[in-house]
């Protein structure tokens, strides 16, 4: 839930944005402000938990492959998730907040609401205990330090000052005027809302502000209808200047005429239409940028609330859905129960051990995936959908003898290296459109198409510096069924590995340098023997001394290293400046990869490191973390 409420922050922090244009925009328009934060309170509230936990019933014309609900959720973009980034940044250390955070949200808001109370009481008590007269027909309060003002929510009162009173009679009748339009507008209802509204998230700091912003804005647009109700600008820009002199604003809770000087500077400059020359242009940038906002705050990706508390198994729900699901090709998910446990294998994938969160709804901890099935009447798995890598998956369940013939027609493939169809096609087309900087994301799934689309700068540069390409031929299959291709380029080799869905979408592509067998065999060993690869400390600690002279060696690189590296030189010298001199060098592991990982210390801090060498010692790959 802490993660949660800091996606609402953010989202709200976006729709405020927005509506800070927006007013920006109804203002040189001469249009009613007070709407637009109105819509940015309710949005804020509202589009957090629908993007989180509504879901659209999609037409079986559009998804015939993958039948049912589509969650909000899922058209929103991984690269703008909040918890992704607090992930980055600290770690996994901020779950044990989450405890906290659901204990503490029901008494934030008790507290805020109950201060609310007390202020209606404290205006209704002090109410009381006022004078009241009749002024042109109207019942109104008299104080002698309070006004001219609207108290009062659910019953709004007049209440004047008594120097009001003692002043010009038009002086008098205009102030009386003001909070008139207040009540008939019904703006104190508004504002007690708008508070109420933002007693619901307490620990939204945005919705506080959207709030006094509206405040703001009721000022302003019944400014507006003094105006149009005849009364002339200049005279009643005189009567917010002696209003304010010398009298304290009221509390948020009160719509007055008293406010800061600053706002009432405003408030005149709005009343009297004072545009600055280039106003035309304000009004342009203004739009383009709430618009901007705006859309950027619909594809914020909230937080799976997917809870992960483990309840037993119900053994005759758990009967009903052992069986196989097919998601389209050669896809095949086999569901069994062993040893009073459920597990789940997907084709081409290890097993995964299935734990029940409800009767019809597991999930693969390791794995991060998530199956919830659909059944018939007497409990049997008809569907299941699943959530797996940042996707959801459909499935139908399928006889189990069909199962086995797919199954085997996997295993065939694999045996037998035989490529599946389309897959060279749509390599090739992914290849062209990158080359040209023009993806074409809607013929991939959302996973293939986020990873392209975040990496797609540095996958431009590497592919221009091998050259024009030349041949794409077919090279085997790996264990998980990806279609494997060799890329010849004039400057180098590449390995491409693409998977198609049953709907000829490409579900997978991964693009790498070209490694032999036998050097992964390589790889291989020394990851199980936990052994470096002679020269990599070397080669780390050259690049490193190299990057910080500014003069790297490219020729100690593959192609596509040396171009990102050369677009980036600028940036890896001054981050390498910044941490001072290198103090040493620590081998730490070899990844499942082959890259070996080192602890390099500086004498203003640690990186971690991996590099990753060809067989003739070049550099093919270099990472690092502070």
């Amino acid at each position: 839930m802490f993660v949660w409420a800091l996606y609402a922050i953010f989202v709200a922090l976006l729709l405020g944005l927005a509506a800070l244009a927006a007013e920006h925009v109804a203002r040189l328009r001469g249009q009613a402000t007070r709407w637009v934060w109105v819509g940015a309170l309710l949005a804020s509230l509202l589009l957090p938990p629908a993007m989180s936990f509504l879901a659209v019933d999609l037409p079986t014309q559009l998804t015939p492959l993958e039948p049912g609900l589509l969650r909000l959720r899922e058209t929103t973009a991984r690269a703008l998730s909040p918890e992704r980034w607090l992930i980055a940044a600290v770690g996994a250390g901020f779950e044990d907040l989450n405890a906290w955070s659901v204990r503490l949200w029901p008494y934030g808001s008790a507290l805020f609401v109950t201060l609310l109370l007390a202020l209606s009481g404290y205006w209704i008590r002090r109410r009381r205990t006022l004078p009241v007269i009749e002024l042109d027909g109207i019942r109104v309060h008299v104080a002698p330090d309070v006004g001219p003002a609207v108290i009062g929510f659910l019953r709004p009162h007049i209440v004047l000052p008594g120097w009001l009173l003692q002043s010009e009679p038009a002086l008098c009748a205009t102030a009386l005027a003001h909070e008139r339009q207040h009540i008939t507008a019904r703006d104190p209802q508004l504002l007690f809302a708008s508070i109420a509204l933002a007693c619901a998230m307490p620990w939204n700091l945005p919705l506080w502000w959207m709030t006094s912003r509206l405040r703001r804005a009721i000022e302003v647009d019944c400014d507006a209808r003094m105006v149009r109700a005849g009364h002339d600008a200049r005279d009643y820009g005189a009567l917010l200047l002696a209003v304010n002199q010398g009298q304290p604003a009221l509390a948020l809770s009160a719509v007055s005429l008293t406010e800061s000087h600053s706002f009432l500077e405003t408030r005149i400059r709005l009343m009297l239409a004072m545009r600055h020359s280039g106003w035309r242009w304000s009004l342009v940038i203004a739009a383009v940028a709430g618009t901007l906002a705006l859309l950027v705050s619909v594809q914020v990706r909230p937080p799976e609330l997917a809870s992960r508390r483990e309840i037993p198994f119900d053994a005759h729900s758990v009967a009903g859905l052992v069986g196989y699901y097919h998601f389209g090709g050669l896809s095949v998910l086999h569901v069994a129960r062993a040893e009073n446990r459920l597990y789940a294998t997907l084709t081409g994938q290890e097993r995964w051990e299935l734990r029940a969160r409800s009767d019809y709804e597991y999930f693969a901890a390791a794995r991060d995936a998530t199956l919830s099935f659909v059944t018939d009447r007497d409990g049997r798995g008809v569907r299941v959908h699943m959530q797996y890598g940042g996707e959801r998956y459909a499935a139908r369940r399928m006889r189990d003898v069909v199962a086995q013939d797919l199954l085997r027609a996997f295993a065939d493939k694999i045996r037998n290296q035989t490529p599946s169809a389309g897959t060279q096609a749509a390599l090739t087309r992914i290849l062209t459109d990158l080359e040209a900087g023009r993806p074409d994301y809607a013929s991939m799934s959302r996973f293939a198409a986020e990873s392209i689309r975040d990496s797609l700068g540095s996958l431009q540069i590497e592919l221009r510096s091998y050259g024009p390409r030349r041949a794409v031929s077919f090279a085997g299959v790996t264990p998980q069924g990806l279609d494997v291709y060799r890329i010849e380029y004039p400057r180098g080799l590449l390995r491409g590995e693409v998977k198609l869905a049953a709907d000829g979408k490409v579900l997978r592509f991964e693009l790498g340098t070209w490694v032999a067998d036998e050097v992964i065999d390589a790889r291989t060993r020394r990851f199980q023997t936990q052994t470096a690869a002679a020269g990599s400390e070397r080669a780390l600690r050259d690049f490193i001394a190299a990057m910080r002279t500014g003069t790297p060696d490219y020729d100690t690189m593959v192609a596509g290293l040396a171009a990102i590296v050369r677009q980036q030189a600028w940036t890896i010298q001054v981050g390498l400046a910044s941490l001072g001199a290198l103090q040493s060098i620590t081998f730490d592991r070899v990844t499942p990869n082959g890259a070996d990982t080192y602890s390099v210390r500086f004498e203003r801090g640690v990186i971690v490191c991996q590099i990753l060498l060809m067989s003739d010692g070049k550099i093919q790959g270099l990472f690092w973390d502070p």
